[in-house]
């Protein structure tokens, strides 16, 4: 399946409303910023964050964890 991915193009099938054309692609100046960030790679080991992050990461596994523990007592 080849996929054409030009300013300009139809996306075909990707129309969600009924009675609706598919939606055309745009000029990526159309588009956010951020959306491109998306794209790319993101970090698959924690050898691979920053020491700021890996402290936030580590945070929030925290308190995952005790949410997941409040919620399991609040239950029986």
């Amino acid at each position: 399946m080849s996929l054409n991915t030009k300013a300009g193009a139809v996306m075909k099938g990707l129309n969600i409303f009924a009675g609706k054309a598919d939606p055309i692609i745009k000029p990526d100046a159309a588009y956010p910023s951020w959306l491109f960030d998306l794209l790319k790679d993101r970090p698959t080991s924690s050898q691979d964050l920053a020491p700021e992050q890996l402290l936030s990461v580590k945070y929030l596994r925290i308190q995952n964890r005790e949410r997941i523990k409040t919620v399991a007592l609040s239950k029986k």
